[in-house]
């Protein structure tokens, strides 16, 4: 009430001057009082708010629920509780509630930046994308000078894939605010994605130079140095964060993976074993860990299905699993998912690409869910082949549970398996009523929930060690397909003739060279004593020198180069007589390219699948004089091509005639046969029904 005796309405401008309604305002100084502890005390709303706030910061989420609620009953049209009410189920990961709640504050009072930069929040966990940008730029039209808000908005940038953007957004925060650390951060990971490695140090730097004692920041660190190469100096800033933050499960993670690069396989494996005694829940340890053991040990397949199987009861305990409401038709078009973070300039998008281009539109409708940032000229050309195409990168499981339901997808195809942005704890879900895996890694996921895997006769000869699989194996002829990069360089004469030695080489990353390799090598270049080996990426250079040193192999019989972009990394193979696979985790995509450029592959078949893809690769290529089954043959085989240019010159002359008919070069008899196995896949699940 006025001071002339007048009573406000509830809508009226408040005489306050504030500029705000009555009922946003004053009102709620005079509201009856509000009783937020079991004893007789009394507060007004106001003053409620702040105790709710008081246990909302210290974490008491349920108190803090419980005072705001109350708040609400005795004013549903309070803004600020609607809104803090809404963070909390954010926070709770109930995110549509939390769009609801946050959004009626919004309705009620729109001039509040913090409003529209938490509801940013919630609609990018949601995957909204485009609607958090709108939502954080809203936040800054009220307040320019929003730290918080911009930095916000360059996260959401890096995920649409706009890095340039994102970091302008990050310095943008930092011009207001240079303290911020998080913008350091965030600048940091965006210079690094950006290939900007020594801008990316100098924020790591200023952020430990605000917080010395910031085990992120050491992290972060840690994976820049790697990038860089300097590996005993990205061990040393992973052990730092872990002084700081023991248990630290992304320190872990990363420290595993520098010792990985180092060629320490085995004190890797320790390091992420350590990381899960800590973490047992922490998916990213798991996968990194099993994709070691599949490097490491790839021909003990019992090791590998018993770290899968761990993962897979790990994360798929206590799921409730809904049914599926699909059409059961057993010959309707079928809708087909393909999920992975690899469609871009990866491996595996030189073997999804023809399948995508040569599928039968009139049989299937195909689905593509991408779990990255990255855009490339690859994304587009794939996007082009899709029927669908959905960003998941940065959506929960249960919104991409969602999405792939809606979209009723009947199988849903997994290419990536334990590597790096898979979503195996979506599949985990089982949003898709039949479930495969395929392409992007060797051995099983260890899920209950994946029903198939894609193979062949090569790689998984039949009732060979079937049990270490927790999906059923369908065996195709040739299980999948390779277009090469284009265009192809003209292959040249072997470089033996004018060299007057053997040049012997492997394009492999280092993670993939192993001791038990190093040494297979090291008894093939003494047992021909002119050759040379020629080794790219050169990130291993120092480590590899001293190793084969150690094994008798001088430093001048090796040469190093460093990573090229794809056309030279081709015309390089013109440099190579004969390429070295390494064991027992195979060459895939440098072993198709080094053979679409001429150069055969000395291979050494093994036990497991990871171990005979270069068998399974020269067998259909009736080149099986470069396959041995036993090392002391590897040896032998390499000896025996040295002494015979002239042969490896007819090798050479006819390699590209003959990947062109090998039988993974005819797509459309292959996607022919992968979508008559997905026939039977859903014929059968139609049948269970």
């Amino acid at each position: 009430m006025r001071k002339d005796g007048h009573k406000m309405g509830r809508n009226e401008r408040c005489p306050c001057n504030s500029g705000r309604k009555y009922k946003q305002c004053c009102l709620r100084r005079n509201q009856p009082v509000l009783a937020t502890r079991p004893v007789a005390e009394k507060v007004s709303l106001a003053d409620a708010l702040q105790i709710a706030i008081a246990h909302h910061q210290a974490g008491r989420l349920q108190q803090a629920e419980s005072i705001y609620r109350q708040i609400l009953q005795a004013d549903p049209e309070y803004a600020d509780a609607l809104h803090l009410s809404g963070v909390i189920a954010q926070q709770k990961g109930e995110l549509d509630s939390a769009v609801e709640l946050i959004g009626k504050a919004i309705s009620i009072n729109a001039t509040v930046a913090d409003y529209y930069n938490n509801l940013g929040i919630v609609l990018r966990k949601q995957g909204k994308l485009n609607a958090a940008a709108m939502s954080y730029q809203q936040a800054i039209s009220l307040k320019p000078d929003y730290a918080e808000a911009h930095n916000n908005l360059g996260v959401v940038f890096k995920w649409q894939g706009k890095l340039d953007a994102a970091l302008e957004c990050c310095h943008t925060a930092l011009a207001i605010m240079p303290g911020y650390i998080d913008a350091h951060l965030n600048a940091g990971t965006l210079s690094r994605d950006l290939g900007k490695l020594d801008t990316a140090i100098e924020h790591i730097h200023k952020a430990i130079a605000i917080k010395s004692d910031s085990a992120e920041a050491y992290n972060k660190f840690g994976l820049v140095l790697k990038e860089k190469g300097q590996l005993d100096e990205s061990v040393s800033c992973y052990q730092k964060a872990l002084s700081i933050r023991p248990g630290y499960a992304d320190a872990y993670n990363g420290w595993g993976s520098a010792l990985m690069e180092q060629g320490k396989q085995q004190l890797a494996l320790i390091a992420y074993e350590k990381g899960l005694a800590f973490n047992p829940s922490h998916a990213p340890l798991h996968h990194s860990l099993i994709f070691a053991a599949s490097r490491e040990c790839a021909d003990d397949g019992a090791k590998v299905f018993e770290l899968s199987k761990r993962f897979g009861r790990q994360f798929e305990s206590g799921l409730i699993r809904e049914s599926h409401n699909n059409d059961k038709t057993p010959g309707k078009r079928l809708r087909i998912g393909y999920v992975s973070g690899d469609l871009c300039q990866h491996s595996v998008a030189y073997f999804i690409s023809p399948i995508l281009a040569h599928h039968d539109k009139q049989q299937v409708e195909i689905f593509c869910y991408y779990n990255h940032h990255a855009t490339d000229h690859i994304t587009h050309r794939l996007m082009a082949l899709a029927d669908h195409w959905r960003s998941i990168f940065g959506i929960s499981d249960d919104y991409a549970e969602q999405m792939i339901r809606q979209d009723a997808i009947d199988i849903l195809v997994d290419l990536s398996g334990h590597t790096a942005y898979n979503r195996l704890l979506l599949f985990a879900r089982k949003p898709a009523p039949v479930q495969v895996t395929w392409i992007g890694y060797p051995a099983t996921t260890g899920l209950s929930a994946m029903d198939y895997r894609l193979t062949n006769s090569y790689i998984n000869p039949p009732g060979w060690h079937d049990e270490y699989y927790t999906e059923t194996l369908v065996r195709l002829s040739a299980s999948t397909c390779f277009q090469p990069e284009q265009p192809l360089p003209e292959i040249e004469p072997v470089p033996a003739w004018k060299n007057g030695y053997i040049t012997f080489a492997s394009f492999h990353t280092p993670n993939k060279i192993t001791p038990t390799t190093m040494a297979l090598w090291a008894q093939i270049l003494a047992a021909i004593p002119n050759a040379r080996l020629l080794q790219c990426p050169d990130t291993a250079r120092n480590r590899m020198t001293q190793q084969f040193q150690a094994l008798g192999i001088a430093a001048d019989r090796l040469e190093f180069l460093a990573k090229q972009p794809m056309p030279r990394y081709l015309a390089l193979h013109n440099k190579v007589d004969i390429m070295l696979d390494t064991f027992p985790y195979n060459g895939g995509t440098i072993s198709r390219h080094s053979l679409w450029m001429g150069v055969p592959v000395l291979t050494l078949a093994g036990k497991s699948t990871a171990s005979r893809v270069g068998l399974a690769l020269m067998t259909q290529l009736g080149l099986t004089s470069f396959v041995a089954e036993r090392e002391e043959d590897l040896v032998d085989h390499a000896r025996r091509w040295a002494g015979d240019i002239e042969g490896l010159a007819q090798v050479r002359a006819g390699l590209r005639e003959r990947m062109q008919h090998a039988p993974f070069s005819q797509f459309t008899l292959v996607v022919r046969e992968l979508e008559t196995a997905y026939r039977q896949m859903w014929r059968h699940w139609c049948e269970q029904r």
